[in-house]
């Protein structure tokens, strides 16, 4: 499989790039998605608040400046 076509379907990154990347797919009619956000942070606190943060950030109608939280 090419790494074009896993970047396209994986996309991974810091979250400005990954809402980029969730942007590009709404801008070209896909409508609905299913994120798996997953971090290698061992600390279970520390997990929870990446991907809580994370999943706050990629909400519709977030700001751009959430995109910026760790």
């Amino acid at each position: 499989i090419p790494e074009r076509v896993i970047d396209d379907l994986m996309p991974r990154g810091p979250l400005p790039q990954l809402r980029a990347q969730l942007q590009r797919y709404l801008d070209r009619g896909i409508d609905t998605a299913f994120l798996s956000l997953m971090t290698t942070e061992p600390d279970p606190a520390k997990k929870r608040d990446l991907i809580r943060n994370a999943l706050r950030a990629l909400a519709p109608g977030a700001h751009p400046e959430t995109a910026h939280a760790r």
